[in-house]
């Protein structure tokens, strides 16, 4: 939940930014707390070319790959301990 509220608040924050024309976009997929994907074309499909990754947002994995052994090795974790903090808001 508090991964959602934290995904909300940045694109809310975004949004704040002055811009000639305001559209709007669901979110369709939460992958981790920095990456989702936004249904741009309106079809309900989570594409590819519609995932977006915050920028200076770190959060856990919530799969198996680099990103996730680095995080075990800064944070001293096992994998299980990685994987369960991704998953954990």
């Amino acid at each position: 939940m508090k991964k959602i509220l934290a995904i909300a608040l940045i694109l809310t924050t975004v949004s704040i930014i002055p811009v000639s024309a305001s559209v709007e976009h669901k979110v369709i997929k939460v992958i981790d707390g920095d990456t989702v994907y936004v249904d741009f074309n309106d079809n309900g499909i989570a594409e590819q070319d519609e995932k977006v990754r915050i920028n200076g947002i770190d959060t856990f994995e919530t799969k198996i790959n680099d990103g996730l052994n680095w995080q075990m090795k800064l944070y001293n974790l096992t994998q299980d301990e990685a994987l369960g903090l991704g998953y954990l808001w």
